[in-house]
């Protein structure tokens, strides 16, 4: 018996190549881009499931001396309902940590980047250069998340599903 079966044609091949090339890593990075920007959004971090960030905490002394009166009503005043690791708006340096989220392609590789310094700090809850002894609330906005992970899974799945109809 002789069978005479055909594989997928040149073009399909050729496609599929140039998906993999250019396609799906802007995929992966367009995803993940939007997902770490949403934390923001959301106000924590997404893996498995949202984790909100810790509230700030109202301060009870400056200089040694408490906080009390109208002091502490124009900090509540400035700060609470505020979203978290966001600049106040009269703010005119763009300090919005979202904003400073940004990518770098390189071949088969795509790393995210967060130009702030202090980026880290918040996103590990470490040490910060406050009070002795201050440890930085961790407010995780970008790492490893299985909800990132799906999305670009599916996002991939749907893209090479379209491409396979084409031929």
């Amino acid at each position: 018996m002789n069978e005479n079966l055909t594989g997928p044609s040149e073009a399909l091949i050729s496609a599929f190549q140039k998906f993999i090339q250019d396609d799906a890593l802007r995929i992966v990075e367009t995803e993940a881009l939007n997902h770490f920007q949403n934390s923001f959004v959301y106000q924590g971090f997404t893996d498995k499931n949202l984790v909100k960030w810790p509230a700030r905490k109202i301060p009870r002394r400056k200089n040694g001396k408490q906080i009390t009166g109208k002091t502490l009503e124009k900090w509540k005043a400035k700060n609470e309902g505020r979203a978290l690791l966001i600049s106040h708006a009269s703010d005119t340096k763009g300090t919005h940590m979202a904003n400073s989220i940004t990518s770098e392609l390189a071949p088969g590789k795509v790393t995210i980047v967060v130009d702030k310094p202090y980026a880290q700090v918040h996103n590990d809850g470490l040490r910060a250069g406050r009070p002795p002894g201050f440890t930085m609330p961790q407010r995780q906005f970008i790492g490893p998340s299985e909800k990132l992970e799906q999305k670009i899974q599916t996002k991939l799945e749907k893209e090479i599903d379209k491409l396979i109809k084409k031929f």
